[in-house]
């Protein structure tokens, strides 16, 4: 029979394998829109009439979601009302 570890257990062995040696991210990720599609998606923006032109203090009714697949990236601009543009270029793929 096995022993499977606990949560404390794990964590134990994560901060010792971590101790003094903290893992850094030396990348971040950056995602592009060609001018088209930067047009396309304030165009979105502009004109889509539900009524919301910020969402909470700081603004961000849109949301631009990058989504990779196998066969290319999809990209979109969301509402926060929940309508959304298709800004893929299919014919990159």
């Amino acid at each position: 029979m096995s022993h499977t570890p606990t949560s404390k257990e794990q964590a134990q062995a994560l901060k010792q394998f971590y101790s003094g040696n903290p893992p850094t991210i030396k990348h971040g990720f950056t995602f592009e829109l060609t001018p088209e599609q930067t047009l396309s998606g304030l165009e979105f923006q502009a004109n889509h009439a539900c009524g919301l032109n910020s969402a909470g203090a700081i603004g961000g009714a849109a949301t631009y979601q990058f989504t990779d697949t196998s066969l290319g990236q999809v990209q979109r601009v969301k509402c926060a009302c929940g309508q959304s543009r298709d800004l893929t270029n299919y014919d990159e793929w």
